[in-house]
């Protein structure tokens, strides 16, 4: 998934456990199966504040499955009193799957995954996304903290330090002028394969710099010209907005 995207979807929902958590709603029961995401990019969460009540399918072999412990903490998995953090633990692995397309913590089983939330560390998640810009990844990182009180106070805390990250200069979107310069300086460079090269770059990246390296690499001879007309290339920060991540769509 574009990682802009990603951005947009998981501050979706920390606003909508924010919303809850000022309800004084308990969101013990969160799972992967709850969260959906329409055409137009914006999250819908069914069964919001509902436990569904189906323990029994978790003590049966035949209907447990490992993705029902996907987002529980390890707080949840050893029978600790529930609170808002185990709630910022459960985004921090929403957001690294949406990130990764892996989940954190995933056994072959029910039990297993609940043995790696708990005494596993999750592998670290540059190394299956290494265009992320580390600033992110250290926010999943604190977000995944086995002690509670090494993650972010509050979700608020949590948001504060995605759009942080996301303002580094390492880590912009690339806006559509940006493209149709990036386009025009391919066709003169390469002529009819530069369209091909943009368009399976903007398959996995929305981000300036990544976009024109990535581009760069693949003209051979030609990248260094490539890169020196596209040096000056202002980036524009990051939207949320499903309308606008919807404006990127290749």
């Amino acid at each position: 998934m574009p990682v802009d995207i990603a951005v947009s979807l998981i501050l979706q929902a920390l606003d909508a456990f924010e919303a809850a958590h000022r309800q004084q709603l308990d969101l013990t029961d969160l799972r992967l199966r709850n969260f959906f995401v329409t055409p137009s990019h914006d999250l819908k969460i069914l069964e919001f504040g509902i436990t569904p009540g189906d323990v029994g399918d978790l003590l049966n072999p035949a209907l447990a499955r490992p993705e029902d412990a996907a987002l529980m903490s390890p707080e949840q998995a050893v029978g600790e009193p529930w609170a808002q953090s185990s709630n910022i633990f459960s985004a921090g692995c929403l957001f690294y799957f949406l990130l990764s397309g892996n989940l954190p913590f995933q056994g072959s089983d029910y039990t297993r995954t609940v043995i790696q939330i708990v005494g596993h560390p999750h592998a670290p998640l540059l190394t299956l996304s290494p265009d992320l810009p580390p600033a992110l990844a250290e926010v999943i990182d604190r977000a995944l903290a086995k002690n509670p009180t090494d993650r972010f106070a509050d979700i608020a805390a949590f948001r504060n330090a995605v759009h942080a990250a996301i303002r580094n200069p390492a880590f912009q979107i690339v806006s559509p002028d940006d493209v149709a310069r990036l386009a025009t300086v391919l066709q003169d460079i390469m002529g009819p394969t530069g369209a091909v090269i943009l368009r399976r770059a903007l398959r996995t990246t929305r981000n300036t710099a990544h976009l024109v390296a990535n581009c760069a690499s693949h003209c051979g001879d030609a990248a260094d010209s490539v890169l020196t007309r596209m040096t000056d290339v202002p980036a524009d920060p990051i939207s949320h907005s499903a309308a606008d991540t919807q404006a990127y769509q290749p």
